[in-house]
């Protein structure tokens, strides 16, 4: 899975483009690898929740999708 992610972050620090799926999926594996950061001091506190969330906004997702992907990454985060 971490494979996939990194990937993905690649795409985006590279610049390339991404298919509207696949942008998804990025953004999933930005909010992952971001989640993981914020919880290595074992809890992710409500700011950087919210500093997350806003960067999937300004990515392109809406406040609703970027909630989703950030709920998702918080399961897999905690798995």
């Amino acid at each position: 899975m971490w494979d996939v992610m990194l990937s993905r972050l690649r795409m985006i620090l590279g610049g390339e483009e991404e298919s509207t799926d696949d942008a998804d999926e990025a953004d999933l594996a930005l909010a992952c690898l971001l989640m993981e950061a914020a919880a290595a001091d074992g809890r992710i506190a409500e700011t950087e929740r919210k500093m997350i969330a806003t960067l999937l906004v300004r990515r392109g997702q809406t406040p609703e999708e970027a909630a989703r992907l950030m709920r998702r990454a918080e399961e897999l985060v905690s798995d």
